[in-house]
């Protein structure tokens, strides 16, 4: 055998080593240079993969505090200036359906001083609502189904974003390919001197893309002998998944939305109501209301007009118009607390998604090393002596 070939043949390994771990990160993060039914397996297994990083992420980030930096008192001052818009009219309706012809002939003073009462106990009563509902976030919010559902929607998003988070990593696996193939080669190359058959050089290329990417992955990650690797890990995904996701889960508009919406919504609205009902249970207003209509009809208005203000609390906080100017705080929040993670928590966060279809892209880089060694064995073949 030409005694080149064994400063070629490691060659070969290394760069089959380097490729064969570009093509695994592409074949999991994409993007795949062909379409149709080939998708990254980070895309085309979305919904497991986003249950699993929903629940590490819902382990360390929790609503409450992240709905505290929001301005909760700006929140309640936007909801009351909303709800005491529509209030007039639902008084009125209200008012009406138990006498029409006595509310209508009544001074508008009287009846200014109804509203005028009741608009201003609303900003007092929106503090408290929001504090509650600040204090009891956590309870009333599935968390986890709330990333889940967001994560779920946006698959390129998600697979482009950890493929940002995991830049460093993925460039370590190649270097790492690179030098496992390197030394496999070496073998490789040794072996053949000794036994020149074309079967080795086959069963030895196919046989080097997986090693080369299956040992610096548990290198990487399995026995933490790059411990470093798992602060990066920890920092790409934290400021990617703050900047890129979480503006779709942490801010008012979707917590609040999930709270009065989700699967904790009917408690949400007992907690709403409980805060309604001293609307018009002060004394002035409790005693005209009497007078005019009865003590009977009056706890039939007190009913109805918390109801209906719960209603508009409900709708208020569900229909999404409320300000975000707090993202970039919100943002820092979540990246400093998904930063602060320890090492072996980012590692059990990362690890499963670096091992997301790790069968069938196996399966491809050896069968890239079966076409090099085919290769190799056309072209080095007739060399051997």
């Amino acid at each position: 055998m030409a005694a080149w070939l064994i400063f070629v043949l490691p060659l070969v390994a290394a760069a089959l080593g380097a490729l064969a771990n570009f093509l695994s990160s592409r074949l999991l993060f994409g993007p795949l240079p062909f379409g149709g039914r080939f998708r990254p397996a980070l895309v085309r297994n979305a919904g497991p993969v986003a249950d699993r990083l929903a629940e590490g992420l819902g382990r360390t980030l929790h609503p409450g505090p992240l709905f505290q930096l929001m301005e909760p008192e700006k929140i309640a001052a936007a909801v009351a200036q909303a709800v005491i818009g529509r209030l007039d009219e639902h008084v009125d309706e209200i008012m009406r359906e138990r006498n029409a012809v006595l509310w209508d002939n009544l001074p508008r003073a009287a009846r200014m001083r109804v509203y005028s009462r009741v608009e201003r106990q609303l900003p007092s009563i929106f503090d408290n609502l929001i504090d509650d509902l600040a204090i009891h976030m956590d309870e009333l919010t599935d968390f986890q189904a709330l990333l889940r559902d967001v994560i779920g929607q946006r698959q390129d998003l998600l697979a482009a974003s950890l493929a940002e988070a995991m830049h460093e990593e993925c460039r370590f696996l190649r270097r790492c390919g690179a030098f496992v193939g390197l030394i496999l080669g070496g073998i490789q190359s040794f072996v053949w001197w000794q036994h020149p058959h074309a079967w080795w050089l086959i069963v030895t290329a196919t046989a080097i893309p997986v090693m080369a990417v299956q040992f610096p992955r548990m290198l990487l990650y399995r026995h933490g002998a790059i411990p470093l690797s798992a602060h990066r890990a920890g920092e790409g995904l934290a400021l990617v998944v703050s900047r890129r996701l979480a503006g779709d889960v942490f801010n008012a508009r979707h917590l609040l939305h999930a709270v009065v919406t989700g699967p904790h919504a009917s408690r949400a609205r007992s907690l709403i109501r409980r805060h309604m009902r001293p609307l018009i249970e002060t004394g002035l207003v409790r005693t005209t209301l009497q007078i005019l209509f009865g003590v009977e009809a009056y706890a039939h208005i007190k009913q109805t007009v918390t109801e209906r203000v719960t209603a508009l609390t409900l709708d208020t906080l569900e229909g999404g118009y409320l300000d975000e100017r707090q993202g970039a705080r919100i943002e820092q929040a979540c990246r400093e607390r998904l930063q602060a993670l320890p090492a072996d928590e980012v590692r059990s966060l990362v690890q499963p998604l670096l091992d997301e279809g790790l069968w069938w892209r196996l399966v491809a880089v050896a069968g890239l090393g079966l076409l090099v060694g085919l290769l190799e064995v056309a072209l080095f073949g007739g060399l051997s002596a």
